[in-house]
């Protein structure tokens, strides 16, 4: 942990000069692009955005409902239970490689003496996360590769799953840490084949409505020619540069990878930008919803 740390002091700075060289190289693209956000169909946009973003909150509710119950805790209040969901992954739009949706774990009272079931839970959805993300990256490449990289990734997910079974806990705990507590999570889930399937449909279907989310927002920027799939490795490939760089947010990093995936892919530079910051704009509206989660619970 303390090397993970000290590397921060790299990557991030790192990270800021790339995107910093990026704008610098891209200023009249830039300064174009914010003038054609005047003709973006902001309300438009916000109320389709917002729907899809509560359905992709409502998708990983249900994933955390379902391994908090596998875990032995059925959240009592539902209605609490949704809008601390809620707050949590407004935090993580906020926080470096959403680190903030980490506070999810300690809202439940009755897991503070089983922190660490809770936190493998956790590291087994990141975990889930971080392949779907691979295999939505992978959508760029042929269809061979994009076979492999879903057997694959599949394969090594359940081999994770059952890795307790046939290796000792002595040995695993020399993994590191999140590696460890993923381990730990997922062969809790793989022993209940309702959970394990509730589970991979709802992280599924999660960034599925995340794909058609950055689609939409594509398709308010006037960019028609990117199919689907296309957006698809977009989105896995930024996000995975997003998570990589550590910085709080992704601000910078998302921006240039979304342009950068644009224009290789034909679309003008001012029109790819546009595309960019109309997706950072949903990061706000994320942040904003995490807000309006906490002045609700308040109330309940």
């Amino acid at each position: 942990m303390t090397i993970w740390l000290r590397s921060l002091r790299f990557i991030i700075p790192l990270a800021a000069l790339t995107v910093a060289g990026f704008y610098l190289l891209n200023q009249r693209e830039l300064y174009r692009a914010l003038r054609e956000l005047t003709d973006v169909n902001w309300l438009g946009m916000i109320g389709i955005s917002v729907g899809i973003i509560l359905m992709v909150w409502g998708t990983r509710a249900v994933r955390w409902y379902g391994l908090m119950s596998a875990l032995g805790y059925r959240p009592r209040h539902i209605t609490r239970f949704y809008l601390n969901m809620g707050i949590a992954l407004g935090l993580g739009a906020l926080t470096p490689a959403q680190l903030g949706e980490t506070s999810k774990v300690f809202f439940d009272d009755r897991t503070r003496g089983d922190r660490a079931s809770v936190l493998g839970a956790f590291a087994a959805e990141r975990l889930a996360d971080f392949a779907s993300l691979i295999i939505l990256a992978s959508l760029f490449g042929p269809f061979w590769l994009q076979a492999l990289v879903l057997s694959g990734t599949v394969a090594a997910i359940m081999s994770l799953g059952v890795a307790k079974r046939f290796v000792s806990d002595s040995t695993l705990l020399r993994l590191p840490t999140p590696l460890y507590q993923g381990i730990t999570g997922l062969s809790i889930i793989v022993r209940n084949i309702p959970t394990l399937l509730l589970f991979l449909t709802t992280t599924a279907l999660s960034w599925a409505l995340t794909v058609l989310m950055w689609h939409q927002a594509f398709g308010f920027a006037e960019i028609t020619e990117v199919s689907i799939v296309s957006t698809g490795a977009i989105v896995g490939t930024v996000t995975l540069a997003v998570v990589a760089s550590l910085v709080p947010g992704g601000i910078g990093v998302s921006e240039a990878g979304i342009a950068a995936a644009l224009s290789s892919l034909g679309v003008l530079a001012s029109q790819a930008l546009v595309a960019a910051l109309i997706v950072r704009a949903l990061g706000v509206i994320s942040v904003i919803l995490g807000g309006l989660h906490y002045l609700l619970r308040q109330g309940v």
